[in-house]
């Protein structure tokens, strides 16, 4: 039998008391839509304020970064300083298929070409594959001009505003935009800036110096590939300039309309000549070429440059050793070119290959004349250590008396300057000359290195310090990475591509699952 407990009236009361101490739960005010709906609207539109700004700073402040292999996004120095000085409007028109890797390259390339140029560059790009009527608009635009163009590249022409001549104009074929590996057939350098810059100083450089080519002193050689004219004459097409043959002795008083001289091999030098050279060299903005040949002296012409502190020697730098089979004596000489702020500048420490047989120069110092004259030499091209100059070359082994004699430096080009000012902030036109004890260098075929010598050599004498060089120094090098992959190897990635990862994927989202329903 159970029993109801009993409730006392003051139990009652305690619990209507403890009932009535507890506070009542605040219920939380509705929220206005109105203040939403204004929280929202100030949110978006400080959103459209942020995004606003940073556009207008990207655009105002930009800044790229280029971590590509081949610096595909990057301008060389010589050819940002060279666009700051062309000021005539120009306009490019690319000929090629839409995303070939003719555009691939050129895009990029233009895009930083018009980050300096700004409005002064414009580009067209015609599909001769899809835009058929652009590309035959073309043609008889172009035809109007006296210009033939049947083939894909790239036409650069001065925009002033003006009818456009032949002579306003540079065409780049697209063939000639790449260095192509002879045996894989392979492009493996992109030439698009450097063709890029030769063409944009035809167009926009009224200076076209004349230049001569000495044919009458000098031993006439020719291969099948071609000669050392071949090979200026192209380089001189590329910097705006024009190479012409001058036979000396039939025109002494054509002195006075070139710039400059080139002398290859010189071997009949005699008072006549010797008398116009000088004159010709010694007149303020006019410079020399020289390339020696060390089998062919000439007495004659070694005077004519001891005038100006440049000794010829008669010798040969060279490398001899002995071995099993007999004595072997190394005419291919290493070099490397030197640090000067003139001819070499950009290619200091590159190495090259001199091949035939190259002699040493020996630079005077401090004699009257060139205290007279203000005359300054500087050595441009040495050869790596194991090589000496050697005056006994034709015994069989030549050795070295004394052996501190091979670690003295030894000159195989160097630069002269005649009447330069001493201070740098003083512009004055002086005489430059350029030497060199080998004269194979010039031959084709031509080492990228020494073509860039020779363009740097050209421009350097005829005082185009501002210049965007057409070499190598601003090819963009085309590096092909490959991984070859065994059977085996493939056949593990198939396993763990198609099996293992999906699997793996699977258990951890099972995993979780489970950890969120316990």
């Amino acid at each position: 039998m159970t029993t109801e407990p009993e409730h006392s009236p003051e139990t009652a009361e305690t619990a209507e008391r403890a009932a009535a101490e507890v506070p009542a739960v605040m219920m939380p005010a509705g929220i206005r839509r109105g203040r939403i709906g204004f929280n929202v609207a100030v949110q978006i539109v400080l959103g459209l304020v942020l995004f606003g700004l940073v556009n207008v700073v990207s655009w105002r402040r930009f800044r790229q970064w280029d971590y590509t292999y081949s610096r595909s996004f990057t301008l060389a120095p010589s050819t940002e300083k060279f666009l700051e000085e062309v000021k005539i409007p120009v306009r490019v028109s690319v000929l090629a298929q839409r995303g070939g890797a003719v555009e691939k390259d050129l895009v990029p390339l233009l895009d930083q070409y018009r980050k300096h140029l700004k409005s002064r560059l414009k580009v067209d790009y015609i599909d001769t594959l899809r835009d058929v009527q652009a590309w035959e608009s073309f043609k008889v635009a172009t035809a109007k001009m006296n210009i033939r163009v049947e083939t894909n590249g790239i036409l650069v022409q001065s925009d002033t505003g003006k009818e456009n001549a032949a002579s306003s104009t540079q065409w780049i074929p697209e063939e000639t935009l790449y260095d192509i590996d002879p045996e894989k057939k392979t492009p493996i350098a992109f030439k698009g800036e450097s063709l890029l810059n030769s063409a944009l100083r035809g167009v926009t450089s009224p200076d076209r110096p004349r230049v001569a080519w000495v044919t009458d002193i000098v031993k006439k050689r020719m291969v099948p590939e071609g000669s050392a004219f071949n090979v200026l004459a192209d380089i001189a097409a590329r910097q705006n300039i024009d190479l012409e043959p001058w036979p000396v002795l039939q025109y002494p008083d054509a002195e006075s309309e070139f710039r400059a001289v080139i002398v290859a091999r010189p071997n009949l030098f005699g008072s006549q000549q010797e008398a116009v050279f000088t004159k010709l060299f010694e007149k303020p903005g006019n410079g020399m070429i020289v390339l020696l040949d060390p089998e062919e002296p000439c007495p004659e012409f070694d005077r004519f440059l001891a005038r100006y502190g440049v000794v010829p020697q008669d010798d040969r730098v060279l490398h001899a050793y002995a071995t099993a089979k007999g004595p072997i004596k190394d005419f291919a000489v290493d070099v490397r070119f030197l640090e000067t702020d003139g001819v070499t500048k950009g290619l200091a420490m590159v190495p090259s290959l001199l091949l035939g047989q190259t002699k040493s120069l020996r630079m005077l110092a401090q004699t009257e004349t060139q205290r007279d004259q203000n005359i300054e030499i500087v050595p441009l091209m040495t050869p790596s250590d194991r090589f000496w100059s050697e005056r006994r070359y034709s015994e069989p082994l030549p050795t070295i008396d004394q052996p501190e004699e091979k670690q003295k430096p030894v000159c195989v080009a160097l630069s002269l300057e005649r009447g330069a000012a001493k201070d740098p902030a003083v512009r004055m036109q002086s005489s430059r000359m350029v030497v060199t004890g080998n004269a194979e260098l010039a031959m084709p075929p031509v080492s990228p290195q020494n073509y860039d010598f020779l363009t740097h050599s050209l421009n350097w004498v005829l005082h185009r310090d501002v210049t965007a060089p057409n070499d190598s120094t601003t090819d963009k090098v085309k590096h092909r990475f490959r991984i070859d992959i065994t059977p085996a190897q493939w056949k593990r990635l198939f396993l763990i591509t198609t099996i293992v990862l999906p699997l793996a994927a699977l258990a951890a989202g099972f995993m979780i699952w489970s950890a969120r329903r316990s």
